[in-house]
């Protein structure tokens, strides 16, 4: 399945978790740059009044950049869309396969929407991260509702490839990006 085939909350959810990952990547990157900064015009700087605004300068950005880390909530949102990402992944795919609580076909609709509302719920500390664009969007697909009308071996072959592989894949290519680090 493709990115677009899963419900709008999905894709909503995941943006939201990378958009805080950078805000938050961001910040510590700041937060490091400013304080090389400051310890380097401490250090290196001729005392007289420039440095001396410099430095108060540097400290009051730096005190602003920690203060945003800190009270910000950019870690914590960017896990926590993370988590309403996945976990309606999971639900996707349970319901795609057709397996509990998802397995009666007169109200797993229903049921996958209300779980979808009851997660978004669960999740109000993050919502102003969302753009509003899952309440407009699609949250059964075409993919989705055909997927789950097929051959369970179908739904077997798409879910190894779709589901097992591709999160396979995923974990290898963060190894390899995480190994490359170490280098």
């Amino acid at each position: 399945m493709e990115n677009i085939d899963y419900p709008a909350l999905y894709r909503e959810a995941g943006a939201a978790s990378v958009s805080s990952q950078r805000s938050f990547l961001f910040a510590i990157k700041a937060h490091a740059a400013l304080s090389i900064l400051a310890a380097l015009l401490a250090v290196y700087a001729p005392v007289n009044r420039v440095s001396a605004i410099l430095a108060a300068f540097f400290f009051l950005v730096l005190m602003g950049v920690s203060l945003w880390v800190l009270f910000g909530e950019l870690e914590g949102s960017w896990y926590k869309a993370r988590a309403v990402a996945e976990s309606v992944k999971t639900m996707t795919w349970r319901f795609i396969m057709r397996v509990e609580p998802f397995q009666d076909d007169d109200s797993a609709e229903s049921l996958f929407r209300d779980r979808l509302r009851q997660s978004l719920e669960d999740s109000k500390e993050i919502q102003s991260a969302f753009s509003g664009e899952h309440s407009a969007g699609t949250q059964i697909t075409d993919a989705m509702r055909d997927l789950r009308r097929g051959p369970l071996e179908t739904r077997k072959r798409v879910y190894l490839s779709g589901r097992i592989e591709d999160q396979q894949n995923w974990y290898k290519a963060k190894a390899a990006r995480n190994n490359n680090m170490d280098k």
